[in-house]
């Protein structure tokens, strides 16, 4: 599965996340909650993270 961006393949290879929806921004954090990517959200990173989740 291909991530749309490289920061979304970084956090995701790295298993430990938490998706946080605030307005029409997915942040996407390490779960130590260190790090992190906002990025607002569009169909491509819908489907990645519809895809991810199942």
């Amino acid at each position: 599965m291909q991530a749309p961006t490289q920061e979304l393949e970084w956090y995701f290879s790295n298993g430990l996340i938490n998706i946080i929806v605030e307005g029409n921004i997915i942040k996407i954090e390490h779960e130590d909650g260190l790090y992190w990517v906002e990025i607002a959200y569009n169909k491509e990173v819908l489907e990645f993270l519809e895809e991810f989740m199942r």
